[in-house]
């Protein structure tokens, strides 16, 4: 997996934990709350579920080795 491939699944992660978040709003709304309590609510709410969801799309795919610096020595300068 290249880098490009690994930061994009980590923002996708991150986005659909953060649209689960949410789904908040709503229940705050139906519960009876103001329109700005809800979204403040929401807007938390959603900032952890995105961290919660980049957490565990690291847990399955660690940060690439390109991107940490190892086995740079190793690489080819020209690759054939």
């Amino acid at each position: 997996m290249n880098g490009k491939v690994w930061f994009h699944g980590l923002i996708a992660a991150f986005i659909v934990g953060a649209a689960g978040g949410l789904g908040t709003v709503v229940g705050s709304l139906v519960a009876g709350d103001s329109l700005l309590h809800g979204l403040k609510v929401a807007s938390i709410a959603a900032l952890l579920s995105g961290l919660a969801g980049a957490a565990a799309y690291l847990k399955q795919s660690p940060v690439p080795p390109e991107w940490t610096g190892e086995d740079r020595r190793n690489v080819p300068k020209n690759p054939s």
